[in-house]
């Protein structure tokens, strides 16, 4: 997958994204974004690439995923609306999107279809450091449990899923935040 995406006069962002299942067993996700000015650069000269790798070995109903992503540039990588690039192999409420940081990532999910059909339990673990808040060293980690239960056996395409999240930073705001969704799939 590629794309060229820009806003007018404050920065432009390519993306690279390569998926590849080496056999049903493994897969690896490799991403690598580049952010920079463009026209009459408001934001004044910004400098961002990041690069991820992400795989995943699948054993069974159990599914365990390993991972690393740098950020070079002066610059962090820019955020709308302060909503993370869902595209990015380590896509969290923290986002780990600072400049020079470097995150590493574990992912487990066991799928309970056997046991208890429609049921997903995700655990994802991520630590980020080599970054600085104001003008000292920092780090950031973040541990999130997604339970997911597919209610297509009462109402098709209706998935519910409860989120926790436990976000921690040396310098800023922490936080220990619960969501609970109901996801419904509607076909055109």
């Amino acid at each position: 997958k590629f794309y060229n995406g820009y806003l007018t006069d404050l920065i432009n962002q390519s993306y690279l994204a390569f998926d590849y299942q080496w056999t049903k067993q493994h897969t690896t996700k490799l991403r690598v974004f580049r952010h920079d000015d463009v026209g009459k650069s408001k934001l004044g000269e910004y400098d961002n690439t990041s690069i991820g790798a992400m795989h995943f070995i699948k054993h069974g109903n159990f599914t365990t995923g390993i991972g690393y992503q740098e950020n070079f540039g002066k610059d962090g990588i820019p955020k709308l609306d302060n909503i993370p690039i869902p595209h990015m192999v380590n896509w969290t409420l923290g986002a780990f999107t600072k400049a020079e940081e470097r995150s590493y990532h574990f992912v487990t999910s066991y799928d309970f279809k056997d046991y208890i059909k429609g049921l997903k339990v995700t655990y994802k673990y991520i630590y980020g450091d080599s970054f600085q808040t104001m003008n000292q060293n920092d780090f950031e980690q973040e541990s999130d449990v997604l339970i997911q239960y597919d209610l297509n056996a009462w109402i098709k395409n209706l998935k519910f899923l409860f989120l926790n999240i436990n976000y921690d930073t040396k310098r800023g705001k922490s936080l220990d935040e619960q969501r609970m969704m109901l996801h419904y799939t509607f076909n055109f």
